[in-house]
């Protein structure tokens, strides 16, 4: 679990939707003095609507040129695996389905109750969020275990040039967030 904080330089945060990946990016951000790439804020334009393939790679391959940064996000696929192969340190945020499933609800209460208004102004409503079924009520039981799988294979291939890191529990991320030190 533990790293030194010269190997930290360039962080991926990966895991399902509601794992905690942006929190903690905001957190070694501000703890460790990097650049923080949002991959959702490059991704969502005005209305919902995704940004052109070869546009968004293009930004994601600009943005992690830079020295020290970390992202939060996924994207693998749309990515083909870039964020994951520039990263010298990958943070797996492999949390149990009902961790996930339960911080989803909190999200929802912020952003329909609250008004939290997300990247490019959007803002998600009750009615897409009961009746898309890209929704993340329906995404994540239906995607978690695949995803954890992906990952799961990807961290069991020994790869020497990349720390990685596994956290299962929000407790076990806090205490390693602390022997961190600040800035």
């Amino acid at each position: 679990m533990t790293a030194s904080v010269t190997t930290l330089q360039k962080i991926a945060i990966i895991g399902s939707s509601c794992s905690g990946k942006t929190t903690l990016a905001k957190q070694l951000s501000t703890q460790l003095g990097l650049k923080r790439i949002e991959l959702d804020e490059i991704n969502w334009l005005a209305n919902w609507q995704e940004r052109d393939y070869d546009e968004f790679r293009e930004m994601v391959d600009i943005a992690t040129r830079e020295v020290a940064w970390v992202v939060d996000g996924n994207y693998n696929s749309r990515l083909n695996g870039l964020t994951l192969q520039r990263a010298d340190t990958i943070i797996w945020l492999n949390l149990p389905f009902l961790t996930v499933y339960g911080r989803l609800f909190a999200r929802l209460y912020r952003r329909i109750i609250l008004g939290e208004t997300l990247w490019n102004g959007n803002r998600e409503t009750l009615l897409t969020t009961l009746f898309r079924t890209d929704s993340l009520i329906y995404w994540i039981p239906r995607r978690y275990q695949i995803i954890r799988r992906g990952y799961r294979q990807f961290f069991e291939v020994p790869e020497q040039q990349k720390k990685l890191i596994e956290f299962h529990d929000a407790k076990s991320i806090d205490a390693w967030l602390k022997t961190l030190g600040s800035p």
